[in-house]
């Protein structure tokens, strides 16, 4: 097997490798690659609002920790698949952002309490055999991110489990 590098940002580092990711990407594959945060931040943004995401191994400073901005009505339907390649205990936190652009509270899974989702084998106490595979999938409406499947993968709200 051939193996590429990858840069930060996800990226192939060589140009013709990336024409190919992105065209996976149109066609529906690849969207981009989630990289751990980089010194002084703890969270990483995800990088694509529609595709798929592939989240690796755990960085220096352990697990994922990504967040996820909640849709503007422009962007019904769109699909999001966060996909683990590694059995990891990875975190996605919704947020929203109020008329100031501050950071506010997030509309929530399904329109409801819960905006953080754990890859924690199922059994929302972080505690769960987490496997490669596991992985979660959204779909935009009306300001919200709407699940439409998930292995593995327990939804919260802030601060406790749910």
């Amino acid at each position: 097997m051939n193996l590429k590098q990858v840069r930060p940002d996800g990226l192939l580092k060589d140009v013709s490798d990336n024409f190919a990711t992105i065209t996976r990407a149109f066609a529906g594959e690849v969207a981009a690659v989630m990289a751990p945060p980089t010194e002084p931040a703890t969270t990483v943004e995800v990088p694509v609002r529609s595709g798929l995401v592939i989240v690796p191994a755990a960085g220096a400073s352990g697990p994922i920790a990504m967040t996820l901005l909640d849709p503007s009505d422009g962007e019904d339907g769109q699909v999001l698949t966060l996909y683990a390649v590694a059995a990891e205990a990875h975190t996605l936190k919704l947020y929203s952002l109020n008329a100031e652009g501050e950071v506010a509270a997030s509309e929530g899974f399904n329109g409801g309490d819960y905006d953080t989702a754990t890859w924690d084998g199922g059994d929302g106490d972080g505690a769960g055999a987490v496997a490669i595979g596991d992985m979660l999938q959204l779909v935009a409406y009306d300001g919200a991110w709407y699940v439409l499947g998930n292995t593995n993968v327990t939804l919260s709200a802030s601060g406790g489990t749910g």
